[in-house]
């Protein structure tokens, strides 16, 4: 919302995305829209295709078994490759320095 109005809200931004859960479709999500200020269209629409595009609805079922099958992959190969399961961790490279300092 920052790049097209300028207002760099939180809240507005959390407002907008419960506008769009609430709507049915996307001529009722402009509506509402308008009804709070004047937005050009290719805002709203940018609006409603990146609203949709980062916050998908609930997945159906074979999507979540789908889902579920990439973990247990995933978990599989995280007991082959342990090191590379390791999350990151920001200080490695203070810690690298204190490890070679000691030497």
């Amino acid at each position: 919302m920052y790049n097209h109005t300028g207002i760099n809200d939180k809240t507005l931004a959390e407002f907008v995305i419960n506008l769009h859960e609430q709507s049915k479709s996307y001529d009722e999500f402009k509506q509402s829209l308008l009804q709070g200020g004047e937005f050009p269209d290719y805002f709203i629409e940018t609006l409603d295709r990146l609203i949709r595009t980062l916050k998908p609805k609930a997945r159906s079922k074979k999507q979540k078994s789908e889902w579920d099958e990439d973990d247990n992959i995933a978990d599989e190969k995280a007991k082959m490759f342990p090191g590379l399961a390791l999350k990151n961790d920001p200080s490695w490279r203070e810690k690298k320095r204190r490890r070679h300092e000691k030497r």
